[in-house]
């Protein structure tokens, strides 16, 4: 009796043993799969943290700015490669600053005479604006053909034998044209026909930089002041930035052509406040600000004068002294 419940004592003990072995291994078990999800979730977690911030946070932004930079300092190549730089950084919400460089990039290309990689460009937005912008469809068709323009003339597409079917459609009323042909003979020095031509397309389109800044420089250089304020006073106006420097200075220079160098100085010191970095305009701010502040003091007074005489004559005595040894 005594060894039956000594062999069913050493049963239970078995029984409990094997339970607790068992626990403890499902235990661990279970340990190791809440660690293995612990640390999925912790790489989730950093690699999803990972992905929010490189789409969150980028050097959008600073090569944009930079870009602007090196765009108003006339350093268009440099421009171009910061602006396509901000374009390619991958970064969330920035749709409408895309497409606000996007433009910038069409300005430089113009101001750098690629106009075909300009079109392009503005060939995106026609039909549809651009996103979180306040220049309007009728704006981008203006630079589309603006760039189109300037081109075909560039390039030679533009062919004597187009001038009169482009000239009869302009006859015709259609005002879309006057911009390709004042392009034309503006190029071609034909400066009564590209009036005619940029007058009426402003008037029907609106102005822009760019007409501004060829009717003004065209006034300014035939000595017709009045005509040359009108129209810089339009171009300051106009809703495009691609020529506005250049309105600018032409504004300065008008300034300095009616000898108003308070004005012309005062011009040139908001033009390189606008497009600080550009040599030309820096040293055009210079030449004026050292016209105006000029020093009033003479380069030698009466007393150096006297103190000259003095010495001149100290000299003199000198020289007839070593002529009589």
């Amino acid at each position: 009796m005594a060894d039956r419940e000594k062999i069913e004592s050493n049963r239970i003990q078995r029984d409990i043993s094997q339970k607790s072995i068992l626990w403890r291994e499902n235990k661990r078990k279970r340990s190791m799969k809440l660690g293995f999800l612990c640390g999925l979730f912790t790489i989730l977690v950093v690699v999803g943290t990972g992905y929010i911030v490189k789409n969150c946070i980028s050097d959008k932004k600073a090569f944009r700015n930079q870009g602007i930079e090196a765009f108003n300092a006339g350093r268009y190549d440099e421009a171009v490669e910061l602006f396509n730089a901000s374009m390619d950084e991958q970064q969330w919400f920035t749709q409408a600053m895309d497409a606000d460089t996007d433009l910038y990039l069409a300005a430089t290309y113009i101001r750098s005479g690629r106009y075909k990689d300009a079109s392009n460009i503005y060939i995106k937005y026609v039909g549809s604006g651009v996103p979180g912008s306040s220049i309007s469809e009728a704006d981008i068709d203006s630079f589309q053909n603006l760039a189109k323009a300037l081109e075909e003339t560039k390039s030679g597409n533009f062919k004597e034998t187009t001038l009169p079917g482009l000239q009869a459609e302009y006859d015709r009323g259609n005002m879309s044209i006057a911009l390709y042909l004042g392009a034309y003979y503006q190029k071609n020095a034909d400066y009564e026909n590209m009036i005619k031509c940029f007058e009426d397309y402003s008037n029907k389109f609106g102005m822009n930089t760019y007409i501004a800044m060829q009717l003004s420089s065209y006034y300014i250089e035939k000595g017709d002041m009045d005509s040359a304020m009108i129209v810089i006073n339009q171009g300051l106006s106009a809703k495009d930035d691609i020529f506005k420097d250049r309105v600018m200075f032409n504004s300065v220079v008008l300034a300095e052509q009616n000898l108003d160098y308070d004005a012309a100085l005062e011009k040139a010191a908001e033009l390189i406040e606008a497009y600080p970095n550009n040599e030309t305009y820096q040293k055009e701010y210079d030449f004026l600000y050292s016209r105006i502040n000029k020093n009033t003091e003479p380069v030698h007074k009466e007393k150096d004068k006297d103190k000259e005489e003095d010495s001149e004559d100290k000299e003199e005595t000198e020289e007839e002294e070593n002529d009589q040894d």
